[in-house]
């Protein structure tokens, strides 16, 4: 009968020594070197400039919202979001309907138990 060692299998020394092999494989090409690290960084450079800066959306403000109101006024100076104040609400509701602006904000003040004002937002959108 012959002698068995008892050796496991370790799934970490597997996948280390793939790795390494690997690693030396894409070492002895420069072209792998090239396309598996400049070639992306590449394109995310190009594309990332293409984009302008990020999206804007618009939205349309309820008429009956206090714009002394400071959650309505820090919305107003975020550059991402183009504030409408001066539709009316049906027309407002017609220009979401269709997909013209991304919703219609409204921010309601009420106090809470200990005295502070509480803010609540209520988003329209399609």
């Amino acid at each position: 009968m012959q002698s068995q060692k008892n050796t496991s299998y370790s799934q970490l020394r597997a996948m280390l020594a793939l790795t390494k092999a690997s690693l030396r494989a894409m070492l002895r090409s420069p072209s792998s070197i090239v396309f598996t690290i400049a070639f992306p960084l590449i394109f995310i450079i190009v594309f990332g400039f293409i984009g302008g800066g990020g999206m804007r959306i618009d939205v349309a403000a309820d008429p009956s919202i206090n714009v002394q109101n400071p959650v309505f006024q820090a919305i107003a100076n975020n550059p991402s979001v183009n504030l409408i104040s001066d539709k009316p609400l049906d027309e407002a509701m017609n220009e979401l309907r269709k997909g013209r602006i991304d919703g219609i904000i409204n921010i309601k003040v009420k106090t809470g138990a200990d005295g502070k004002p509480e803010y609540i937002a209520e988003v329209k959108t399609s």
